[in-house]
């Protein structure tokens, strides 16, 4: 079973933070006696994978690595999660899954879209 582990973004003080511990507030006017309330500016969890120098993969994260063939052209991407799984969208396409990147391609972590938005650019 993978790890699970979020970090987020703070957008006042532009630094990634570490959520170490989750806690739950009671409210007995709640039907099942809890309430969740958290208010972040970018919430990423752990995809359970790493890169090639064992950085661990967030959602957000910014991707690069070798393609397979010369038909790879874009290898830079930003991770993000949909329909129950870790993809990675290029400026041209929603693509590829990350676990075959993990597996095949040797990715790099070179930044986030919070940190680096530039990294996305050009």
């Amino acid at each position: 079973m993978r790890e699970i582990k979020f970090r987020v973004w703070n957008e006042d003080t532009k630094e990634m933070l570490e959520i170490q511990k989750h806690s739950f507030k009671t409210n007995k006017s709640m039907p099942y006696g809890w309430n969740m309330q958290y208010e972040f500016d970018g919430l990423m969890q752990y995809t359970g994978l790493k890169d090639k120098h064992g950085k661990e993969i967030y959602e957000g994260d910014i991707l690069t690595w070798q393609p397979l063939s010369s038909q790879d052209i874009e290898c830079k991407g930003k991770v993000y999660y949909m329909n129950g799984s870790y993809w990675v969208k290029t400026k041209k396409i929603i693509a590829p899954y990350l676990g075959d990147i993990a597996r095949y391609h040797n990715p790099e972590v070179i930044g986030n879209a919070f940190e680096n938005p530039e990294l996305l650019e050009g």
